[in-house]
């Protein structure tokens, strides 16, 4: 049996209702992180995730993170309560590589039996991983029923990003986004790229538009790699939105913000969820 057939019988195992499928999914969750680390060390014992260390070092520094702004997104790790996370569903947890793998309670286990999908973290390579693999276990379970994704992440690493963005097209079931909270950069792309006429927000959301960036005194190499890649989100946001390029570039310059209902004019999705009856 291969790794990827391993990986794909225990992420089963986890969708199917059992007393052990929290502590699966946990353990499979450190697994494949304590195996990134590991990559990291062969790779140079730096400690860095491996694919961003490849593209910094060896390729001359593609993006790392897209984010709305540093002055105002608050990202994982930088002073939230831990208590409060557990409470939301999952806390954050640093392997030794220094990669953030998500530690899911019981709840996720219940999500992913109802075919809902959650991203609530800065965007890397082990939240990348997890949603992935996610996709492509709903596809395998049923291939006609839809996906629901809800997106609330600052943004985070270009590669990552579109590892998620390439595997929602891979997939033959529609994703259905919904932005909540804030959705930028990266996280607002993967929201405005779900399936045409089924990407929402809800009402409070805030959806921003910015650019990818670089580390400061960037070579010509990463200049280079900068624009390939702003390019290729400003196209991909302009497809997805009916905007100008030029437009979607000059508001993603100056990281444009908009509300729900403000997203839903520019084209970023496709409606704003209305509150659920109660009673």
């Amino acid at each position: 049996m291969t790794r990827r057939d391993d990986v794909a019988r225990r992420l089963r195992g986890i969708l199917r209702p059992s007393t052990g499928a929290v502590r699966a999914q946990r353990d499979l969750g450190d697994e494949l992180a304590s195996e990134s680390a590991a990559a990291a060390e062969r790779a140079g014992g730096t400690g860095e995730e491996p694919g961003h260390r490849d593209i910094d070092e060896a390729e001359g520094g593609i993006v790392s993170h897209y984010v709305s702004g540093p002055s105002e997104v608050r990202h994982p790790g930088s002073g939230r309560d831990p208590a409060s996370a557990d409470q939301a569903g999952h806390s954050e947890r640093e392997s030794a590589g220094g990669s953030r793998s998500l530690d899911l309670s019981a709840h996720a286990e219940q999500l992913l039996r109802k075919r809902i999908v959650v991203l609530s973290a800065e965007i890397d390579d082990a939240i990348a991983n997890t949603i992935t693999a996610q996709l492509l276990l709903l596809e395998d379970a049923d291939a006609t029923a839809d996906i629901t994704f809800f997106i609330n992440s600052p943004g985070g690493s270009v590669t990552a990003g579109m590892a998620i963005l390439d595997t929602m097209n891979l997939v033959k079931p529609d994703v259905a986004t919904c932005a909540m909270g804030l959705a930028a950069g990266m996280a607002q792309l993967l929201v405005s790229s779900g399936t045409p006429g089924k990407r929402s927000a809800i009402p409070q959301a805030v959806v921003a538009l910015s650019l990818p960036q670089l580390q400061p005194d960037p070579s010509p190499v990463r200049l280079a790699l900068l624009d390939k890649w702003t390019s290729e989100v400003v196209g991909l946001i302009a497809a997805g939105s009916g905007q100008p390029v030029e437009r979607v570039r000059a508001d993603a310059e100056r990281q444009r913000r908009f509300t729900a209902a403000e997203a839903l004019v520019y084209g970023l999705v496709d409606r704003v969820t209305e509150n659920r009856a109660r009673g």
